[in-house]
């Protein structure tokens, strides 16, 4: 997202499209008008939402009014500037945002010299030699500033919420500039993939379907927490909810839910669907029989892990059986709307949708659940391949885990295994155990 700060303005704006595109708050939909530096031009802002604009993976909010014709993609004015203290430092080219947690320093794009824009003739008239003559200009609103050429390698930052640490990181074992340079066109060209500011569900046209013939709904009551565990309760349904992951449910289904704290500190939410599994039909579709399909990757020049994030989360269910999902907690009951972990065919679901959409791509690529392994025999192959999965998880709008991903590498470490053009063995670590 391309953002402007703006001193001259005293409100904050986001342009509706862009607001589209995001998971947000509702609309609060009630139209009015501001007033433009020249004080007579008006434009209207249909509405106002409270937004969260992250910055080096740190959250700030505030709210702006929705329009439907915008410069950029967002405007912060002096509403959000007064609120964070911001100083626009141009000497350094910086803009430092002041945050509870740390003072941000944010380095600002520099904008194309060469800019079109989108002119028409409003009237014409004619000025002879040596007469002056006054013209009526009519006032300019907004125009949207069209790039020439842009040079992806500043550009970074407005092309995907991914920082140039990660890119750096995907691509840091290539030391042929070449090389580099062609994969993180890839990245650039499949940016939305990486960016993980935002959770999406997938597009696919295979939903999760929970069959329980006609067995009679199923329900427990919640389990008792301590007063730690129900306000984190309240605050991981909350999120879910901002998240479209979960929603308010009438269902006569209810399983109850546990905490499970984990090393730094924060709960797993958990659903016990003991219950609903006991009379779910089993799904026959088969997962990969892991020993027997890596034996057949080795021996090939690069490798790529894929890893998708949250891969559960991002598989829509069934209409129809959403409210099997159902879950008690003491704020209420709740279902969910993507595929939940605990559920009994949540593996072989998430691999039959999978597997359906990798089929073109299998004579170079693996998928078991989550994990997917690109393989070729020469660079230039592997960047075909490596497109050919991107555009097919851009296309179904999956998310990927830009931290748990390895591109183009020759040795790599796959579900247990250290696979190379010298072949397959165990991962290190686990032989030391063993021994």
């Amino acid at each position: 997202m391309q953002i402007m700060f703006d001193s001259g303005s005293t409100q904050s704006f986001i342009n509706k499209e862009v607001l589209n595109r995001t998971i947000h708050f509702p609309i609060n939909y009630k139209k009015h008008y501001y007033l433009l530096a020249d004080g007579n031009t008006t434009f209207e802002v249909i509405g106002t939402v409270k937004i969260f604009v992250e910055f080096n993976h740190i959250k700030t909010n505030i709210v702006v009014g929705v329009v439907n014709s915008l410069c950029t993609d967002c405007i912060l004015g002096m509403n959000y500037i007064t609120k964070y203290k911001v100083n626009l430092n141009n000497q350094q080219r910086q803009v430092q945002v002041h945050t509870p947690f740390k003072t941000l320093r944010i380095p600002m794009v520099e904008q194309s010299t060469k800019t079109k824009i989108k002119t028409c003739l409003l009237k014409s008239d004619r000025s002879n030699p040596s007469q002056e003559k006054r013209l009526p200009l009519i006032s300019t609103v907004f125009y949207n500033n069209k790039k020439k050429e842009q040079n992806h390698e500043n550009k970074l930052s407005m092309l995907t919420s991914i920082s140039e640490h990660h890119i750096k990181t995907l691509l840091i074992h290539l030391h042929d500039l070449p090389q580099s340079h062609e994969l993180k066109q890839i990245l650039i060209k499949y940016h939305s993939l990486f960016d993980t500011s935002r959770t999406t569900m997938a597009q696919t046209s295979i939903p999760h379907v929970i069959c329980t013939s006609d067995n009679p709904p199923i329900s427990s009551k919640p389990y008792p927490q301590t007063l730690e565990k129900q306000n984190a309760t309240f605050e991981i349904i909350q999120q879910m909810i901002r998240n479209k992951q979960i929603r308010a449910s009438n269902s006569q289904y209810a399983s109850p839910i546990l905490l499970i704290k984990k090393r730094d500190g924060s709960y797993r939410f958990i659903v016990d669907y003991r219950k609903l599994n006991q009379i779910t039909i089993q799904d026959k579709f088969p997962l990969p029989n892991l020993e027997q399909t890596i034996q057949m990757v080795g021996g090939h020049e690069y490798y790529s892990t894929l890893d998708l994030r949250s891969g559960y989360f991002q598989i829509p269910i069934r209409e129809e059986d959403k409210h099997k999902t159902a879950f008690v907690t003491t704020h209420g009951l709740y279902e969910f709307n993507v595929l939940a972990q605990g559920l009994k065919n949540s593996p072989p679901s998430f691999q039959r949708i999978m597997s359906n959409l990798l089929l073109p791509c299998k004579k170079f690529s693996l998928v078991y659940l989550d994990d997917i392994l690109i393989y070729s025999n020469s660079f230039q192959q592997h960047l075909d391949h490596l497109n050919q999965v991107l555009a097919i998880l851009n296309k179904h709008q999956f998310q990927l885990n830009p931290h748990k991903c390895e591109l183009a590498r020759t040795t790599i470490d796959y579900l247990g295994h250290t696979i190379s053009n010298q072949g397959i063995k165990p991962l290190q670590e686990r032989i030391q155990k063993i021994l």
